[in-house]
């Protein structure tokens, strides 16, 4: 969350390095960061299922 704050702030600066630079790079980095919390979150979800499953089956 505050990764894609400061990415705002980056693009909204009035440094060129910042926008340019800087900018597109948290762009991808805060995108990078939320595909990864989102697949753990699926796999932990996933886990907790199946261990659910093979208590049951015994």
């Amino acid at each position: 969350m505050l990764l894609a704050l400061g990415t705002v702030a980056n693009f909204l600066s009035q440094s060129p390095w910042e926008r340019f630079l800087l900018g597109p790079v948290t762009f991808v980095l805060a995108g990078l960061c939320f595909v990864v919390a989102r697949s753990a979150a699926d796999t932990d979800a996933a886990g907790s299922e199946r261990s659910e499953h093979q208590q049951t089956s015994r």
